[in-house]
């Protein structure tokens, strides 16, 4: 599996924030269907760029996390850079979109 999933602060803090490379975060939630379109699109792009760090979080697990970056209705996916959030899509969105996110982020 491509997609790694963080399961608490201090894990998002080691894989996200203290990393200066290019992340992708997906928050989402467990038994969503759209949640599952997006982690398939998310698999197959990471396969593709072996240099994209790709994570998933449940919002329901990590409250936290989904309450400091503004994730109310998953899924969303925010690209990070720096340890830093740059930019953030909600919904489903397709696989050209999220090409396009992480070509105005980490190019």
């Amino acid at each position: 599996m491509y997609i790694r999933e963080i399961k608490d602060e201090n894990s998002f803090v080691e894989a996200v924030t203290h990393n200066q490379n290019a992340v992708l975060v997906m928050f989402s939630q467990d038994g969503s269907s759209l949640c599952k379109k997006i982690e398939e699109v998310l698999e197959n792009i990471s396969k593709e760029r072996p240099d994209l760090k790709v994570f998933k979080v449940d919002i329901k697990s990590v409250v936290s996390l989904a309450s400091r970056y503004m994730v109310t209705t998953p899924p969303a996916i925010i690209a990070f850079r720096g340890g830093r959030p740059r930019e953030k899509v909600i919904g489903l969105v397709s696989k050209k979109e999220i090409e396009r996110l992480i070509q105005r982020q980490f190019s």
